[in-house]
Order: C-alpha cells, then sequence, then structure tokens
C-alpha cells in the first residue's frame, strides 16, 4: 500500500545543511543505503527546465526553493518526497510506501528537521459577511479569491492586526 499526500507549508528560507540533514536521518530512518537513494533538483534558464541529480553533500547548498530552484526531490529507497514552491508556499509531495504509521512519523521528521509551519486551513464564516458581500459568498471565484487573499495576508499580517482587520 503506497501513501500519497501533498502538504503546505509557510515559505521559508532554510539554513545551510537542513536539506542534507534531513537526508541522512531519512537514509537512517528507513534502513537503506546511499546507493539506493537519489536526489534531483530542477531548474529553469532561459524558459527551458533542467532536471539534473545532485550528490547528497550538494543538500548542504541549498537554502531556498522557488526563485532559483523550481524542484527538490529526495528518493531514499521506494520513499519519494518532493519540495517545490507554490503561489508563496512550500508545497511537499510524499510517496511513501512505509505503512500508515511509518509515513506517519517520516513526515513528522520532514518537519521537525525542516522546521516547517503547516498553513493552517482558513475558512471564510458566512454569518460575518455583511448583506452587501452574501452575493460575494455564493460564487465560488471570488470565495476562491477571497480565501487565496486572505492566506496571503495571513502570512504577511501580525496576527492580532490579522484577527482584528480581516
Amino acid at each position: 500500500m503506497s501513501i500519497f499526500t501533498s502538504r503546505e507549508y509557510e515559505f521559508k528560507p532554510f539554513e545551510a545543511g537542513q536539506f542534507y540533514k534531513l537526508a541522512t536521518e531519512l537514509i537512517n530512518f528507513k534502513g537503506t543505503s546511499l546507493d539506493q537513494c537519489n536526489f534531483r533538483i530542477s531548474y529553469t534558464v532561459e524558459d527551458m527546465s533542467i532536471t539534473d541529480s545532485i550528490d547528497i553533500d550538494k543538500l548542504s547548498e541549498i537554502k531556498l526553493l522557488g526563485k532559483n530552484l523550481d524542484l527538490l526531490a529526495m528518493e531514499i529507497g521506494k520513499e519519494s518526497i518532493k519540495f517545490y514552491e507554490s503561489h508563496g508556499d512550500i508545497t511537499v509531495l510524499f510517496s511513501l510506501s512505509l505503512g500508515i504509521e511509518k509515513a506517519k512519523e517520516m513526515i513528522a521528521l520532514t518537519e521537525s528537521i525542516l522546521n516547517l509551519s503547516r498553513i493552517e486551513k482558513i475558512e471564510t464564516d458566512e454569518t460575518e459577511c455583511s448583506e452587501d458581500n452574501k452575493a460575494l459568498s455564493g460564487s465560488g471565484e471570488h470565495v476562491e479569491v477571497w480565501k487565496k487573499t486572505l492566506k496571503i495576508l495571513r502570512r504577511r499580517m501580525e496576527n492580532n492586526a490579522y484577527k482584528t482587520w480581516m
């Protein structure tokens, strides 16, 4: 049985060595050897997407996803974890064949080593909408735009200001 899950985290720069530490910890967790692992990066040069395999030591140099690095993929045995920037957040795709409990442990290990903060789901409370805005709340397109806007504002505003104004 394979488990596929996608999680969104707050965007952040990483410290040098965090991805290297993650890779070595995952190798130990999985109990696999380095020759059963593959690390890849994808980046864009002049509108051309390039994917390269990289040595585990090069993971220590990665500090930022998005700007110059489109994707970082780690394959530890049969397990696959892909990191990329998406709409100002970090998305992590997990494809794990360990079983549910071990998969949860592997995800928790990843979140812990990289100090990832999951993005909380933002839900709008229609009871607080004014009568003028009720019409907008029924349109799926408008609701999706509003949710994305709230998500961006949530990351950029102080917590008290967000709660007061949004």
